[in-house]
Formats: structure tokens, C-alpha cells, sequence
């Protein structure tokens, strides 16, 4: 059931309902869909920097597949921003795990 509402709220850009709806998930996989439904939703409308402010919520695997899954929101907003992206949360996070800085060399190497 919370999965469809998040998915008319989000229709509908009441942004501010779903962020109430958020902790009422008791499973963290839940908690993650409803996260990234709201972060999609205000990318999808221009508003990056408070999409970004909702991964805060997430640990740093969360984020990483939210910013992998959504490379088709970023290459609407300009072609090849998805790796861009990518390059540079894999280099970031690469700070604090190895496995992250082997993708970031994955993913440099054809530059």
C-alpha cells in the first residue's frame, strides 16, 4: 500500500506527504523504495539539491545503487552526466572502501 501511495503522491509532487510517509515503513527495504521514489520525483522536477538531501537518510550501498539506477534521470538532464556522476561518488567513496575506488578505475579507464 505504500508503495502506490508514493507513487501518486509523487504524481501528484506533494513532496512534503511523502516525506511523512517515509517513517511509517517498517522494513528498511521499504524505507529505501520510498526514499529513492521521493529523490527520482525531485530530480525529475529540477529540484537536485533536495534530492540529494534525501540520501542522507541512506548508507553509503543505498546510495551508490540509487545513483547507478538512476542514470536515466540524469541523462535527461545532460547526455553523459550519468557516468559523470558515477565517476565521482565512486571516487568519493573510494575513501572510505577499497571496492569503491576498483569501480572508480572501472569506469575512468576509458577516458
Amino acid at each position: 500500500m505504500l508503495p502506490r501511495l508514493a507513487y501518486v503522491l509523487t504524481k501528484e509532487h506533494r513532496w512534503d506527504d511523502l516525506r511523512r510517509l517515509i517513517p511509517l515503513a517498517k522494513e528498511s527495504r521499504l524505507r529505501y523504495a520510498l526514499h529513492t521514489q521521493l529523490a527520482v520525483g525531485l530530480m525529475q522536477v529540477n529540484r537536485i539539491i533536495e534530492a540529494f538531501e534525501v540520501l542522507d537518510d541512506l548508507n553509503q550501498e543505498q546510495t551508490m545503487i540509487f545513483l547507478a539506477d538512476s542514470s536515466e534521470v540524469f541523462e535527461q538532464i545532460e547526455p553523459g552526466l550519468s557516468l559523470r556522476v558515477l565517476q565521482d561518488a565512486t571516487k568519493v567513496a573510494g575513501w572510505m572502501r577499497r571496492e569503491w575506488l576498483r569501480i572508480h578505475k572501472l569506469l575512468t579507464m576509458s577516458e
